[in-house]
């Protein structure tokens, strides 16, 4: 049984405290903070994410490289700007 890299952040976010409607949003402020930096530094993204209004949520370092990997995987970092429905789509193939 393959566990689905994707399923495992919605639940580590979820447990962080973020509700499920709001990780679309979440994920594409992270996937554009990461965009933003040539090195994206966990530290220095981080405190992009909160200065950007995401300080409500304590993004640990296994959590942030969870989501970095399932972004880039999906091709979702270095690319042109996205609206926030095409982030929605991690979600919705979820459930």
């Amino acid at each position: 049984m393959r566990y689905d890299l994707r399923q495992l952040l919605i639940q580590r976010l979820s447990l962080k405290g973020l509700e499920k409607d709001l990780i679309p949003g979440f994920l594409r402020s992270l996937a554009n903070s990461i965009d933003r930096g040539q090195n994206p530094n966990f530290t220095l993204i981080n405190n992009h994410m909160r200065h950007i209004g995401w300080d409500d949520i304590d993004l640990d370092y296994r959590t942030f490289e969870l989501a970095r990997n399932c972004l880039e995987a999906g091709g979702f970092v270095g690319h042109e700007y996205k609206p926030s429905k095409w982030y929605e789509e991690i979600i919705s193939s979820l459930q």
